[in-house]
């Protein structure tokens, strides 16, 4: 009995011609290649990487059946086994295929035409998860539409500054209440996160670890600073010409501050500490 072969399906065809073609040119010495034709040769292989890429996450968000079939936890486990990937890029990519596949329609049409590379994708979606939840889809939709135009002139990095603040760009009076809430959640945070401790080392010396709010390190910053100034990160001499590097001006500074501070409320004179 004669097993009827199914035919080839178009991407896995495209994916072979790729490396057909490839192999074709292994051992072309691109050192003879005109300059402009080096630079075209460098911004097309950029594109088709990011084609490629997106051909890969659309199959990874698919695949869920390759895992299946030998019992891998998921696709990445099993993309894992068999070409030997870091482990959590092949997580990532395969989270960043499922958000593509099922919400970021605008993102894979982007990597499908070149215009916007891996790491951007990964940025742009993080960005948009960031977003409220209860965000009114169009404006979600308006957010992904502006960050994927931007991934045509900034990388990642710039990127991921832009995502931040995409509301001010694309809905601002949602943006100003929506920072005024982010700002409560983080310090609400911080007073829950805040703590201090105390160890001696027994060498008549404490050791003070602690966790503060932003605003709370600002103001202590802030008063070292003046009993620390003038600044100088390479360090300074004192008067015996001890040299002090500047974080232990600092905590000199910290001990000097202590010392002048009043639990009454009452600043001490000159700087002696209150009786």
């Amino acid at each position: 009995m004669t097993t009827l072969q199914q035919p080839r399906h178009p991407v896995l065809g495209a994916v072979v011609a790729v490396t057909a073609s490839l192999g074709l040119v292994a051992e072309a010495n691109p050192a003879f290649m005109a300059t402009d034709q080096k630079a075209a040769t460098l911004v097309e292989i950029a594109r088709a990487k990011a084609q490629l890429a997106e051909l890969e996450l659309r199959v990874l968000a698919v695949a869920d059946d390759v895992a299946a079939e030998s019992a891998a936890r998921d696709v990445a486990a099993w993309l894992h086994h068999h070409t030997h990937q870091r482990p959590e890029t092949l997580r990532a990519d395969l989270r960043l295929a499922e958000a593509l596949d099922r919400t970021y329609h605008q993102v894979a049409e982007a990597m499908r035409r070149g215009d916007c590379n891996p790491a951007q994708a990964h940025v742009i979606v993080n960005a948009l998860d960031d977003l409220p939840a209860d965000l009114d889809p169009e404006i979600k939709t308006k957010a992904e539409e502006a960050l994927v135009a931007y991934a045509t002139r900034f990388d990642p990095t710039q990127l991921r500054r832009l995502g931040r603040r995409i509301l001010d760009v694309i809905a601002p009076e949602i943006a100003e209440a929506e920072e005024a809430r982010r700002l409560a959640a983080e310090e609400a945070h911080a007073r829950k996160k805040t703590r201090l401790s105390m160890r001696r080392l027994g060498d008549g010396t404490t050791r003070i670890s602690a966790v503060v709010p932003d605003a709370a390190a600002d103001r202590l910053a802030t008063n070292l600073e003046a009993f620390a100034s003038p600044r100088r990160d390479d360090g300074t001499r004192t008067d015996t010409g001890e040299y002090l590097p500047y974080d232990r001006r600092l905590g000199r500074a910290f001990c000097q501050l202590l010392e002048t501070l009043d639990p009454t409320g009452s600043r001490s004179m000159a700087g002696t500490p209150p009786r």
